[in-house]
């Protein structure tokens, strides 16, 4: 994977949301570039600590937009992740 460990800007449309409220932490995963179970996919996290600093709920807020998204790039599973912690960090281009 490219840029693991580097804090990059990435564009793309959000393919797929969901909020896994009841799993460890209540994560919010926004897919960029494609749907989850695609491995070919970004994958935003939102953990639920962080949930209360977006005025909409992030799975709601996102989806079916196009985002510009900024933080460092990490891999789970096989899958290039970025973690959010502010909504700055995420701007809506449409």
């Amino acid at each position: 994977m490219d840029h693991v460990g580097e804090k990059v800007t990435i564009e793309g449309p959000v393919a797929s949301t969901k909020w896994a409220s009841s799993s460890k932490g209540a994560p919010t995963f926004l897919n960029i570039g494609r749907p989850y179970p695609d491995p070919d996919r970004l994958t935003v996290l939102i953990w639920e600590e962080y949930r209360t600093r977006f005025p909409t709920p992030p799975e709601e807020m996102y989806a079916g937009r196009v985002i510009r998204v900024t933080g460092v790039v990490s891999v789970y599973k096989g899958v290039a992740e970025i973690e959010v912690k502010r909504p700055d960090q995420i701007e809506i281009i449409k």
